[in-house]
């Protein structure tokens, strides 16, 4: 399988030390055969101090070979686990590792996450939605679509710099940036569609910079490409519309804004596992939840167009079980309390709302959030 980038997991084997190791022969009964590609991922995963592999290891590689199954690491009873997370709670896969954590309980746990979607969204159900004011700035949260497209929600103001550009944007999830294949009007609108109709007033600048989406047919298909960045900039035509920081709202106090400071790098999002993030989202508003299953190496999730999209370096919030986000908050930022940038919602369900790695993001387009 082919790799935008290949899951960090270096900083994760001094992180996953005291899961408990455990001999290769007693996972080949539990799963039919491993490829090779699945054999190359798993020695990513060596534990050196040891010479034997990781609980974690074990895990991605199992997971790799079975449809609707995947691996994660979960904070629990005051330690991390690995987490084989489920589509669904049925089927060979899931009794097997059922019965593999009942052998092995204090390093493996079980998640049933939900199959992942993006949904094109209706009319806004929280308030009507106009063109920005005058002296009115963007900030994030923001509904905003392409001309022809479906609205999400605006990301963070960040400083672009290429061989030949230097500029200060925003940025957009890409599958909102270009919803279909056959997008071709890269003009981006506030509010956006359906939430008001495209026009001159509405128009704010256009996409300048994309990483496009590949999406597959067959899920074992070692020539997937796994779609590690959803991100898009957007190129603001009147710098007037620019705010000077980042501003999002406290989820202490929602009515108050915090500053968003700086951005949560692996470690970090590592030793937060467990803890609280919020998002802001054209849809959702605020809405805070717990991070659970961090560093997924692939997901699956279907688009708008339909197709199905194999994503890679995916983590979880939820908030008792349930989802914090809504059909529309697809980029929204995801963040800390203490104003650190987390990353960018890219799908969700009933019980899960996912997101990607804002360092890995906004790598991606050489981009830097303002400070």
């Amino acid at each position: 399988m082919r790799r935008v980038t290949l899951p960090t997991c270096h900083f994760l084997l001094k992180y996953w030390y005291d899961l408990v190791p455990f001999l290769m022969s007693s996972i080949l009964e539990a799963i039919q055969s491993f490829s090779e590609v699945e054999r190359r991922h798993l020695a990513s995963f060596l534990d050196l101090s040891g010479g034997q592999r990781s609980a974690a290891g074990i895990a991605e590689s199992l997971a790799s070979g079975n449809a609707g199954l995947y691996a994660g690491v979960i904070s629990a009873e005051g330690r991390l686990k690995v987490a084989f997370c489920f589509e669904q709670p049925m089927g060979k896969s899931f009794q097997r590792v059922a019965s593999l954590r009942t052998e092995i309980p204090d390093c493996v746990a079980i998640r049933v996450v939900g199959q992942a979607q993006v949904i094109p969204t209706s009319s806004n159900e929280r308030k009507a939605l106009f063109p920005l004011s005058a002296g009115e700035c963007l900030r994030s949260g923001m509904s905003v679509s392409v001309k022809d497209g479906f609205a999400g929600s605006l990301g963070v103001l960040v400083n672009y710099q290429s061989k030949n550009t230097e500029m200060r944007g925003f940025t957009v999830a890409s599958h909102v940036a270009k919803p279909y294949p056959y997008t071709k009007d890269n003009s981006i609108h506030v509010p956006g569609r359906p939430d008001y109709a495209p026009s001159k007033s509405t128009d704010i600048g256009s996409v300048h910079e994309i990483r496009y989406l590949s999406p597959y047919k067959r899920r074992d298909d070692p020539e997937n490409i796994l779609n590690d960045a959803d991100i898009a900039l957007i190129r603001v035509d009147n710098e007037d519309l620019l705010p000077e920081h980042n501003f999002v709202p406290d989820p202490a106090d929602t009515g108050k804004d915090i500053v968003l400071k700086g951005v949560l790098d692996f470690r970090g999002l590592v030793e937060r596992n467990g803890t609280d993030l919020t998002i802001v989202g054209r849809t959702s508003g605020c809405a805070t939840g717990q991070l659970d299953v961090i560093g997924m190496a692939r997901y699956s999730f279907t688009l708008p167009d339909k197709d199905k999209y194999l994503y890679s370096e995916i983590y979880t919030l939820n908030r008792d079980g349930a989802s914090i986000s809504r059909p529309g908050d697809s980029g929204a930022p995801v963040y800390s309390s203490d104003g650190l940038l987390a990353g960018f919602v890219v799908a969700g369900n009933s019980t899960n709302t996912f997101f990607q790695p804002a360092y890995l993001l906004l790598g991606a387009i050489n981009a830097e959030l303002v400070v």
